[in-house]
């Protein structure tokens, strides 16, 4: 997509324009998105303790945690292995995010870990005061003109850590979003400040920054298992979306 528009599109055989792609970790970067969203109504800040809104995490050892931390993959906590599959395998996904101990201090070391975007889920549904899978279809898939399916666990839970349905096309449309500055038909969706901040770089080797990935000074992208990849590069006004197999 360059300029708004789209020029160009390709397909494999038997597949359409309107089939449903999924996105696996693509998803994480809707969920920063929604920390955006939360922060412009007032819900929470980026830099609060996730204790303030989860009781499972209030106190030692958990003091010092940020929604930050947990955006920069900085949490000081490791994945857990207590079900052999990981946090796939648990009927309550949230529930065994948070069933975990820090092994570093926040905000020093870097770990990829699906669990802290759970956790961030718990968070935001607890600012919202509603599932938010609920709100991500109200204050995001809706103004951005995005049909969407997130999936939940068996409590309920919207996995934010992956697994958003919808056509390539839409998700190309959450890229334009964001490559321009959050900004849609004139409404700061997401703030100008936040969609800065998400793509500025976190740690030293300079490749991540709140849940999205980096890849030199004009290009960031949101990032899926298999190659469920978002390119954005905001100077050109270009998107480019690619899901398959």
């Amino acid at each position: 997509i360059k300029d708004g528009v789209l020029i160009g599109e390709w397909y494999a055989p038997g597949a359409h324009a309107d089939d449903e792609v999924t996105s696996w970790s693509t998803a994480k970067s809707f969920t920063s998105a929604l920390v955006g969203v939360a922060e412009r109504e007032g819900l929470l800040a980026i830099d609060d303790e996730v204790g303030d809104y989860l009781s499972d995490w209030s106190g030692v050892p958990y003091q010092g945690i940020s929604v930050r931390h947990l955006l920069e993959m900085r949490s000081g906590l490791e994945a857990s292995y207590a079900n052999p599959y990981g946090v796939y395998g648990s009927d309550d996904q949230l529930a065994y995010s948070l069933a975990r101990l820090p092994r570093w201090a926040p905000g020093v070391l870097f770990s990829y870990v699906n669990e802290d975007s759970m956790v961030i889920g718990g968070v935001l549904s607890e600012a919202f005061g509603q599932e938010i899978g609920e709100v991500a279809q109200e204050e995001l898939f809706e103004v951005i003109g995005m049909e969407a399916a997130w999936w939940t666990d068996e409590a309920g839970s919207t996995l934010t850590y992956c697994c958003i349905d919808a056509t390539a096309r839409d998700f190309a449309r959450f890229g334009l979003l964001y490559a321009r500055g959050g900004e849609w038909d004139g409404e700061h969706v997401v703030p100008a400040y936040f969609v800065a901040d998400s793509v500025s770089p976190t740690n030293i080797w300079g490749y991540y920054g709140l849940h999205w990935w980096i890849y030199g000074e004009d290009v960031f992208a949101s990032v899926g298992l298999d190659g469920q990849n978002i390119y954005v590069y905001p100077e050109h006004d270009l998107v480019i979306a690619r899901f398959g197999r």
